[in-house]
């Protein structure tokens, strides 16, 4: 099957993001989050820090501070991730058993897993 023939069977919603204007636009968005990363000395300035004066300013606070430091808290949670798969190989084994799990389960295509000892149908699975 060719791809616009693969893009114009898809719903038009799910085409149209497929599309490549959209994985660019998605990718410089992504670079320039990226390009919003703050120094280090800024990131972990302690004499910046105080006790807030009531539950408003910490609103305020939290509010601000993930507009303006997300970029350095979206890479924090990516750096842990990879150390954690790195260095826990069971949680690795586990993710990739679930996925290939995941991707045989919809190659059934709604029909039964068909075992010498019964059949499960995909809601079992």
């Amino acid at each position: 099957m060719s791809n616009v023939s693969l893009l114009s069977s898809l719903p038009s919603n799910l085409s149209e993001n497929l599309s490549i204007d959209a994985i660019r636009n998605q990718y410089s968005s992504l670079q320039t989050k990226f390009q919003n990363i703050r120094t280090p000395q800024e990131f972990f300035d302690v004499r910046r820090i105080s006790k807030p004066q009531n539950l408003g300013e910490i609103q305020q606070r939290v509010g601000y501070n993930l507009g303006y430091f997300q970029a350095n808290y979206i890479s924090i949670v990516l750096l842990l991730s990879v150390y954690a798969l790195l260095t826990n190989w069971l949680l690795m084994f586990v993710l990739l058993f679930s996925a290939g799990g995941v991707y045989s389960i919809t190659k059934l295509n709604g029909e039964d897993l068909r075992l010498p000892f019964g059949s499960l149908s995909t809601s079992q699975l």
